[in-house]
């Protein structure tokens, strides 16, 4: 189903994540190359992670995102 969403997607996984591996992002990204992939260091499967690792990345990367629609 990836490769067929036409709208900017953003994949964002954590390099510490134990529950899906970071290969799963990876085969995601190269079904739908158009994507922007984002692994962020040091955050695990929580999105709360996110919060005290790489909340300043993601928004930014979110923002990025949103300009192109």
């Amino acid at each position: 189903v990836v490769e067929r969403i036409g709208l900017p997607l953003l994949l964002v996984h954590g390099d510490r994540d134990n529950t899906v591996p970071v290969r799963n992002a990876e085969l995601l990204h190269e079904r739908n190359p158009a994507a922007t992939l984002r692994i962020y260091p040091g955050v695990d499967h929580a999105f709360v992670g996110m919060r005290d690792r790489a909340a300043r990345a993601f928004l930014g990367d979110l923002r990025a995102l949103l300009d192109t629609i």
